[in-house]
């Protein structure tokens, strides 16, 4: 088991069962503490690289822009079946726009809002990709929320 987290400019992966840490990726800007976005298989970190998205492996090679979007990249979270990413930009303080990253061809597509003042916390895909279940943060302490999304292609079919 592996936890991987952004330490300054780098992606550090941690090895739960050894203790043993190794740099993954060094970032040309700050990832940001939450960001990062582990695919639901396990070879792939989506990591914000202030307004881009880039995908790189968790050996620490593949490194790639796949998109870049209009404003800064706040949240991602993996679409369960991994071929997409789903990911929040800074608008603050209105309601954040929510952007369907293709990872095969990073064509981006918007699929909503996040609400106000509000961002994925975390995200979890079931292993079939049906659905999505995600903490949002809401702003000015407000208390964080749970959804589940189910039949998460239909959602993202009609959002657009």
């Amino acid at each position: 088991q592996t936890l991987y987290i952004s330490e300054g400019m780098k992606v550090v992966a941690f090895d739960l069962r050894t203790g043993q840490q190794r740099d993954v990726y060094r970032a040309a800007v700050p990832p940001g503490m939450s960001g990062l976005a582990l695919s639901p298989d396990g070879r792939w970190l989506a990591v914000p690289a202030d307004k881009a998205v880039v995908l790189v492996g968790v050996d620490g090679n593949g490194a790639r822009v796949t998109a870049t979007l209009p404003t800064r990249v706040v949240q991602m979270a993996w679409a369960g079946d991994g071929q997409a990413v789903l990911a929040t930009t800074a608008t603050y303080p209105l309601d954040s726009p929510v952007f369907r990253i293709d990872v095969a061809t990073g064509a981006v597509a918007p699929t909503g809002r996040s609400g106000p003042q509000a961002m994925f916390s975390q995200s979890s895909p079931s292993p079939d990709g049906s659905r999505v279940v995600l903490q949002v943060s809401g702003g000015s302490g407000a208390r964080p929320e749970l959804f589940v999304i189910d039949n998460v292609a239909a959602f993202l079919r009609a959002a657009k």
